[in-house]
């Protein structure tokens, strides 16, 4: 069950009134058709939602080479970010990223800004 968060009601004729509410998260890919009652009546949608799979997240490094002898930093691009929802504010503590060396050494990076 969903409470309603907010409900805009329009007096004027032609205006629809809007019903806000959270979706529930769904751990598999499936079509639910919405109901809702007003008192005593139900009210059937004309069409169904579909929950689906997201997208898989990629990535991308720049540059894609660095001198030896030259420190500097690097860009890590993502989209599709897996599990990130508006309530995570600072993604500097979120986020870990690590480098695999050839000699099997794993190097830490730290996040020290980030673009939403």
């Amino acid at each position: 069950n969903n409470s309603v968060t907010q409900v805009i009601h329009s007096a004027t004729a032609g205006i629809p009134g809007l019903v806000f509410l959270p979706l529930p998260s769904s751990d598999n890919a499936v079509e639910v058709t919405p109901t809702m009652y007003i008192g005593s009546e139900k009210l059937s949608f004309p069409s169904k939602l579909t929950f689906r799979e997201p997208p898989k997240p990629s990535m991308s490094v720049e540059p894609d080479s660095q001198d030896l002898a030259v420190s500097g930093d690097i860009i890590i691009t993502v989209t599709n970010f897996p599990g990130i929802g508006d309530s995570v504010t600072s993604f500097n503590n979120f986020i870990a990223v690590e480098f695999q060396m050839q000699s099997g050494a794993v190097g830490t990076g730290q996040v020290t800004a980030y673009e939403r």
